[in-house]
C-alpha cells in the first residue's frame, strides 16, 4: 500500500511539469496542401508554468523537395526586442532564427509567420532541432517539450464536368404513299370482251407525284367506232349470202310452177 502510494505522489509532482514543459511549437502544426498552393504557419515559444524565458534560438529543419519558405516574418514588438542572425535556405532546407526578450515572457509568444509553397507531392515534416533552446535569466536551457509540424502535400485531382449528351431525336420513316392504279383507256374488242390498260407511278417520297396517262375523248370515240364497224363485217356478209340463197329458191319455185 505504501508503495502505490509512492508512486502516486511522484506521479503527482512530475505531471506538472511534462505538461508544462517550455516548448517551441507550430500553428497549426498539420494540414493538407495542394501542389503549387501556399500556405502559412506561425512559430511561438511556450515558457512552462512559472518560468521565464529570456532569449531562444530556432533551429528548424524542412524537406526541400517538397517545400519551399516564401518568406519567413519575424514578430516585432512587445516583449520582443530584437531577432539576431535569422537566415532561411531553401536549398539545405534549415531555417535559424535568435530572439532576444526583455523582459523575458513568462506565457506563450509568437514570435515568427512563415509563409511556404507547396512543390511536390509527399509528406512536409517541420522538425526542431536539437540545436534548438529556450534560456531562462541564467541561461538554462529549459526546452524541453518543442514537437514539430506535419503536413501533406497532394496533387489535386482534376475533375472534368461531364456535359450531357442529349438523346437523339427519333426521325419518322419517310411516309410511302400507296401505289395507285388508275384505268386510263378502254379498248372493246370483237368478242365483247373489254381490256383496261393503266399506268401507275409509285412516289419514293413523301410527297408523291401521280403520273396519268389519259387518252382524249375523241381518240376514245374513234377507236370504239372502229372497233364496231370491225365487229359488223361478218353479218353484212351473212345477210347479203341469205338474200342470195332467198332468191334462188325462190326463182326454183316459179320454175316449177310453170
Amino acid at each position: 500500500m505504501k508503495k502505490i502510494q509512492s508512486i502516486l505522489l511522484i506521479i503527482a509532482v512530475l505531471l506538472p511539469a511534462s505538461v508544462g514543459a517550455a516548448s517551441i511549437t507550430f500553428v497549426p502544426s498539420f494540414g493538407n496542401y495542394d501542389t503549387g498552393s501556399t500556405f502559412s504557419t506561425s512559430v511561438y515559444v511556450n515558457p512552462a508554468s512559472g518560468e521565464t524565458i529570456s532569449a531562444s534560438k530556432l533551429s528548424l529543419t524542412f524537406p526541400a523537395n517538397t517545400l519551399e519558405v516564401i518568406s519567413y516574418t519575424p514578430v516585432s514588438g512587445g516583449s520582443i526586442l530584437v531577432h539576431l542572425g535569422t537566415n532561411t535556405d531553401n536549398l539545405t532546407g534549415e531555417i535559424v532564427d535568435n530572439i532576444a526578450f526583455n523582459p523575458g515572457i513568462i506565457a506563450s509568444t509568437k514570435v515568427a509567420t512563415i509563409i511556404f509553397k507547396a512543390k511536390t507531392d509527399g509528406q512536409a515534416q517541420i522538425e526542431v532541432t536539437g540545436d534548438s533552446k529556450l534560456l531562462d535569466s541564467t541561461n538554462t536551457d529549459k526546452n524541453t517539450g518543442s514537437i514539430g509540424a506535419n503536413y501533406t502535400v497532394t496533387t489535386p485531382v482534376l475533375v472534368v464536368p461531364i456535359t450531357p449528351v442529349p438523346a437523339p431525336v427519333p426521325v419518322p420513316a419517310s411516309v410511302q404513299p400507296p401505289v395507285v392504279t388508275e384505268p386510263v383507256t378502254e379498248v372493246i374488242e370483237g368478242d365483247g370482251a373489254t381490256t383496261t390498260t393503266a399506268t401507275t407511278t409509285i412516289a419514293t417520297t413523301t410527297e408523291a407525284t401521280i403520273t396519268e396517262e389519259v387518252t382524249p375523248l375523241s381518240d376514245q370515240s374513234a377507236a370504239v367506232s372502229d372497233a364496231n364497224t370491225d365487229s359488223q363485217i361478218p353479218w353484212k356478209y351473212l345477210i347479203l349470202v341469205l338474200v342470195i340463197i332467198g332468191g334462188v329458191v325462190w326463182g326454183w319455185r316459179r320454175l316449177q310452177k310453170e
